[in-house]
């Protein structure tokens, strides 16, 4: 009796691609562990960072664009105290000194501050003048102070929940 023929030999479909473990996980926990750092690191900076600045958001929304340099000036005071005092990292705990520092020193007029000048301040009959320039550059180192304030605490959030994963917020049980 002759035996059944034997079905021809299959070959199995070439492997998909894995992806690229992290140092100590599995590979297939490389990227929803990545993702979970990142929401972390966006909560925490709109919560920590971005919620200080409404008032700002208020006063220009609320005074057609014109927000006044002392709001500037204290609001990048206050977050540099902040944000000091619960900074681990003594060039950022340095460097919150130094915008602080700044933010309190710096004098100015008390004057309206507009955050996009269509036309020249008082007094001003060209944008060509001194004056404008002058207004132009004070006006920016208000807005500089503020943004190098959350520059510096942004960075730091970086490093604390996605290269350290640590969580937010911070009497959250780790994973």
């Amino acid at each position: 009796m002759a035996s059944p023929p034997s079905p021809a030999p299959t070959i199995p479909p070439p492997a998909s691609p894995q992806p690229v473990a992290v140092a100590g996980a599995p590979a297939s926990a490389a990227s929803p562990r990545l993702l979970s750092r990142l929401k972390t690191f966006f909560l925490s900076v709109g919560c920590i960072v971005v919620v200080p600045l409404f008032p700002i958001f208020v006063e220009c929304v609320k005074n057609e664009g014109h927000v006044r340099s002392e709001s500037f000036l204290l609001t990048a005071a206050v977050m540099a105290a902040g944000y000091g005092f619960a900074s681990e990292d003594d060039l950022a705990r340095a460097a919150y000194l130094v915008l602080f520092l700044a933010s309190i020193g710096f004098d100015f007029k008390s004057s309206d501050i507009m955050l996009y000048p269509t036309t020249s301040p008082a007094g001003a009959a060209s944008p060509w003048q001194a004056g404008y320039f002058i207004h132009l550059i004070k006006s920016n180192f208000c807005v500089l102070l503020l943004v190098l304030t959350s520059a510096v605490q942004t960075v730091e959030r970086l490093s604390w929940h996605v290269i350290l994963d640590r969580r937010f917020p911070d009497w959250v049980k780790k994973r």
